[in-house]
């Protein structure tokens, strides 16, 4: 009861052009540094740009929720925690229900849901006009065939599964599994996808290698893997799991994705195993029952445990 509030709503479509907005705003300040950058055709050069969108709030320009019929948005079907799960993990943020019109009672109805799924989406296209004025530019500026690009996303995002909106401050799949694209210059492969486990904390070795840097002195000391092999053979094997952590109700969850399984491990302030979850994404791939229970996983667990 003692949540804040926000005052704005949780999603928004005022009738303006991109450039009135934050992300436009943003795209427009990036291609300008880009045209600076461009004058300087000796000068190696990095350049992040951040997008707000389609982090809630959902604000943009009212053509890009045009494109979506409210009505014909399909909600997800699984409107229920996982089955068998801890009850502290089966849960995600609250800051979702503190946005301005968003019901009090926690009760997305329906209609409200498919509200929000168009504020979703129309917040994707609204940042994908956005990166592609970037990528145009690139081509424009003849930087294209010496510049890698690199696209990904902090986080991914609940919108319905699991009785979840805006949600991602858990240990399942939808929080954990983003976007990640890379384009290099010269790549054979180009517009082919990878099944291979990836973490963030590759891109960096991945950049220094793409580069044709010196490898850090402390190289040994990276967690994360360059995945530039994977660009000219994306079906080879690659890496057993991919890892990420969050707290929750006093424990603390690591999470171990392997090309089979999700198995999360919670443990107490004293270090000791307080719950597990199992999930087999060859027969569930939306995570709707945790089989950690099931005596017929013991083996299972304690493979995945060790690993």
């Amino acid at each position: 009861e003692n949540a804040p509030v926000y005052g704005g709503p949780a999603f928004e479509a005022p009738d303006l052009d991109d450039d009135d907005l934050l992300d436009g705003d943003t795209a427009r300040e990036a291609l300008a540094a880009m045209r600076e950058l461009a004058a300087k055709p000796d000068q190696p050069f990095f350049l992040a740009v951040g997008f707000a969108n389609p982090h809630v709030p959902w604000v943009a320009p009212k053509k890009y929720f045009d494109l979506y019929q409210v009505d014909e948005l399909p909600l997800p079907d699984n409107r229920y925690p996982p089955r068998h799960a801890p009850a502290f993990a089966a849960t995600s943020g609250a800051d979702f229900f503190w946005y301005g019109n968003v019901p009090k009672d926690r009760n997305i109805t329906p209609e409200f849901g498919r509200q929000c799924l168009q504020g979703y989406l129309a917040a994707i296209s609204y940042v994908d006009a956005c990166v592609g004025r970037l990528l145009e530019e690139l081509d424009r500026l003849k930087l294209s065939d010496n510049t890698i690009v690199v696209f990904w996303g902090d986080h991914g995002y609940y919108m319905g599964e699991h009785n979840w909106w805006g949600a991602k401050h858990n240990n399942y799949e939808g929080a954990t599994r983003a976007p990640l694209m890379i384009a290099v210059p010269g790549q054979k492969t180009a517009g082919q996808h990878s099944r291979a486990l990836v973490e963030f904390v590759d891109i960096y070795p991945s950049l220094v290698e793409l580069c044709g840097l010196a490898p850090p002195a402390d190289a040994a000391g990276l967690e994360g893997r360059s995945f530039a092999p994977l660009l000219s053979d994306p079906n080879r094997p690659w890496k057993p799991a991919a890892f990420s952590e969050y707290p929750k109700g006093g424990y603390q969850g690591t999470a171990m994705r392997t090309d089979r399984y999700r198995y999360v491990r919670w443990l107490d302030k004293q270090g000791q195993v307080a719950a597990e979850e199992l999930y087999d994404h060859q027969a569930d791939p939306a995570e709707n029952e945790n089989l950690a229970g099931q005596a017929e996983n013991r083996e299972l667990l304690g493979q995945l445990a060790k690993q």
